[in-house]
């Protein structure tokens, strides 16, 4: 009798350990986990706005909280950069432009998402995910959006001279700025007494160039940077550009003045647009895309301009949490489609595309034309091995500086970039 009692007991207190581990554990499960994300200015209110609510209505118990922390483009990078040098102070989730990424993969303080992210490779942008790995093939960053490059014109202006679009080649294209100027209109931006690196980054991506391979070795004397500098050049001798830097305001001020008929562009310049351009008189319904010029008959006639990355620092306390926020957003149709119906960004992930209400939505500022699906349409074209290296955000202005040389004429196109060819070499022993 005492030993069946004792065993009854025993029973009980097992049973009410187990209980209590049972509850604790549903308490633990349950705890608040709040997540902290980095990113510059207007993110903050996508977050916010779009993709945490769709989180929630995706998942009606979860107990991830999302807090959002903006800062300026700039600062977003350093910080991080500073944070994950440190080994303290980072976020769970952080922004990284595609420029900068590789910097940071260098750097080694960020989560190896190669397994989590194995299952959705064939879903995103090929050159995307090449550039988020390292030389072994690792993946340490998800594509948040891509920065597809078409050709913004204004139609009634080419209508008006009866420039029918397509342009072919850039030859052509320079050979049409001549008369339009004659008309004082111009096709294309370069401000003076610079090298305009953006645009000459967005050309040599065009022609399948990045400034350096993946040993680290830099490529700007190579054939297409030669053929792309002496292209651009052209135009910058022909005056056909005009004389405004590439992200000041006037240039959309002249473009709403009909001083700028057309030029090259990535897909997000649409929110600069979206903005600005909102009457008839100042080109509203009379903007439009299509393809590039092509460096030859045939050639590509597409290209990428910045794009961004999403990152899970090594160091968070929160990594579990934080992949599955950022899974929900870049790898779920729920969550793509969310930000792509709101009008967000332009998504790396592919399926998305394949919704008729991305793919077959009009846009009024654009005449009714169909804007997301010519770069949709225009993304199988793209370049496939697009990379940045770790020394780029370095390199940039470099780049810029000896390219300003080569357009003013003060050096020869071959002088040019054999100089800045070296300088690049010099930069990139900093990163081996």
């Amino acid at each position: 009798m005492v030993v069946r009692k004792f065993r009854q007991l025993l029973v009980v207190i097992i049973s009410s350990a187990i209980l209590v581990m049972f509850i604790g554990s549903i308490a633990l499960a349950q705890k608040e986990i709040e997540l902290v994300f980095w990113g510059w200015p207007n993110l903050d209110k996508w977050n916010n706005d779009v993709i945490y609510p769709a989180f929630v209505k995706a998942h009606p118990d979860t107990n991830i909280k999302v807090k959002f922390v903006p800062m300026p483009f700039d600062e977003t990078h350093g910080k991080l950069f500073m944070t994950l040098e440190a080994g303290v102070g980072a976020p769970d989730l952080c922004w990284i432009e595609g420029g900068q990424i590789q910097r940071y993969i260098k750097q080694g303080k960020l989560w190896d998402l190669t397994e989590l992210i194995a299952p959705f490779r064939k879903d995103f942008l090929p050159f995307k995910l090449y550039n988020n790995s390292d030389a072994r093939g690792r993946v340490f960053a998800v594509p948040g959006d891509a920065g597809p490059v078409l050709l913004y014109y204004r139609k009634d202006i080419f209508d008006k001279y009866g420039i029918s679009m397509p342009i072919k080649t850039w030859d052509e294209y320079i050979e049409i700025g001549k008369k339009l100027r004659n008309a004082d209109i111009y096709i294309g931006s370069f401000q003076k007494g610079t090298g305009e690196e953006a645009i000459f980054r967005t050309l040599y991506h065009q022609i399948g160039g990045s400034y350096f391979d993946r040993t680290g070795r830099p490529t700007l004397t190579s054939p297409e940077a030669k053929k792309v500098v002496a292209i651009f050049k052209k135009m910058v001798d022909a005056d056909i550009l005009f004389n405004v830097p590439l992200w000041d305001p006037a240039k959309i001020s002249a473009i709403k003045a009909g001083k700028i008929a057309a030029y090259p562009m990535a897909v997000w310049h649409h929110d600069d647009l979206s903005y600005t351009v909102i009457k008839p008189e100042d080109g509203y319904g009379k903007l439009r895309v299509c393809a590039l010029p092509a460096f030859e008959i045939g050639g590509c006639p597409v290209s990428n301009l910045g794009g961004s990355e999403v990152v899970i620092p090594a160091q968070s306390k929160n990594k579990e949490a934080a992949w599955e926020y950022l899974k929900f957003y870049a790898v779920t149709l729920e969550g793509r489609l969310a930000e792509a119906i709101w009008g967000g960004t332009f998504s790396a992930y592919l399926p998305i595309f394949k919704d008729p209400r991305v793919y077959n939505r009009p846009d009024e500022l654009f005449g009714g034309q169909l804007f997301l699906k010519e770069f949709i349409d225009a993304l199988a074209l793209m370049p496939t091995e697009i990379f940045y290296h770790p020394a780029c955000g370095e390199a940039f202005p470099i780049i810029d500086a000896e390219l300003s040389k080569i357009y003013a004429g003060k050096v020869s196109i071959d002088e040019g970039l054999n100089t800045l060819q070296k300088r690049l070499e010099d930069l990139s022993k900093k990163y081996r």
